[in-house]
């Protein structure tokens, strides 16, 4: 079995726990019902790369722009089913729909910080 080296690893936890700020500056700035351009910038980087990367992160053998164009593709997606199940079911609540992605991504990205860690772990070894 090859030995997978650390770069994806580290690569991978820096990109989650970057995201993973994102996500949490979100939640903060809908909690607070914060009322700005930088709300509104948060929002955008969030809808369009966090859900998908969560899921992207799961791919092997990826390059960096394999993983963002299918990060974007996907994040885009999500956010579109999300809508269209608020309007089906006639509970069109884009603050508690956008809460809620965000929580469910940021336990994904939790999980990819502490997997990546544990890959990390034997390499550090003496």
């Amino acid at each position: 079995m090859p030995r997978q080296s650390s770069a994806p690893a580290i690569g991978t936890r820096a990109t989650a726990v970057g995201l993973l700020g994102l996500t949490i500056a979100l939640l903060l700035l809908t909690a607070f019902e914060v009322d700005s351009p930088i709300r509104l910038l948060v929002t955008l980087l969030f809808a369009l790369t966090t859900p998908g990367w969560a899921l992207a992160a799961y791919l092997t053998d990826r390059t960096p722009a394999i993983e963002w164009t299918i990060a974007t593709c996907a994040s885009i997606a999500i956010v579109i089913v999300v809508s269209m199940t608020m309007l089906v079911l006639h509970a069109w609540q884009p603050v508690w729909g956008m809460s809620g992605l965000a929580v469910v991504t940021a336990g994904v990205l939790l999980h990819h910080v502490v997997r990546s860690s544990r890959v990390r772990a034997p390499e550090q070894r003496p």
